[in-house]
C-alpha cells in the first residue's frame, strides 16, 4: 500500500508539472529528451557494451529522430553534415507521422482522475504478491557488491 501511496503521488505530480506546460512544443520535447538519451546511450537501460561504430550509427538515429520531432525546416546544402543526408529524404514521412502521433494523442478521450487512480489500484493490487523489497534489496546489494572497491 505504501508503493501505491508514493507511486500515486509521483503520478500527481507528473501530471500537475505537464498540466502547468500544457503547451505541445514542451510536452513533445519531454518524449523526445526521453528517447534520444534511450537511444544514444542504450548501456543505460540494458547491459551492453556499444562500440565505436554502432555509437556513431545511434548517432545518426538518434539525430534523425531529433529532426523528425521539430517543427523547423532543415535547408540542406553541400556543407550540411553527412548525417543529415543519410535521410534527407525520408526526414518528411518522419516528421509527418511524429505530427499523426500527436494528433491521436490530442484527440484521445481524457481520463478522469478518478479513473485512473482506481486502475493504478488495481494494478498495484495484482502485483503486491510479486513485489518482495527483500530479494529486490538483497539482488541490489550481490550487484553492487561485486564492484564495490573497498
Amino acid at each position: 500500500m505504501n508503493f501505491l501511496l508514493r507511486f500515486s503521488s509521483v503520478f500527481k505530480t507528473l501530471m500537475m508539472i505537464i498540466t502547468v506546460i500544457c503547451c505541445l512544443p514542451h510536452w513533445s520535447s519531454l518524449p523526445l529528451r526521453f528517447w534520444v538519451n534511450i537511444l544514444k546511450n542504450p548501456h543505460f537501460t540494458f547491459d551492453v557494451h556499444v562500440s565505436e561504430v554502432v555509437d556513431a550509427s545511434l548517432s545518426v538515429i538518434a539525430q534523425t529522430f531529433m529532426d523528425a520531432c521539430t517543427k523547423s525546416e532543415h535547408k540542406l546544402s553541400r556543407d550540411s553534415p553527412s548525417n543529415k543526408l543519410l535521410y534527407a529524404k525520408e526526414i518528411s514521412t518522419y516528421k509527418k507521422m511524429v505530427d499523426d502521433y500527436y494528433k491521436g494523442i490530442r484527440q484521445m478521450v481524457s481520463v478522469s482522475d478518478q479513473d485512473m487512480n482506481t486502475h493504478l489500484a488495481e494494478v498495484s493490487r495484482s502485483h503486491t504478491d510479486k513485489l518482495n523489497t527483500q530479494v529486490a534489496l538483497h539482488q541490489l546489494y550481490q550487484y553492487a557488491s561485486k564492484y564495490y572497491d573497498g
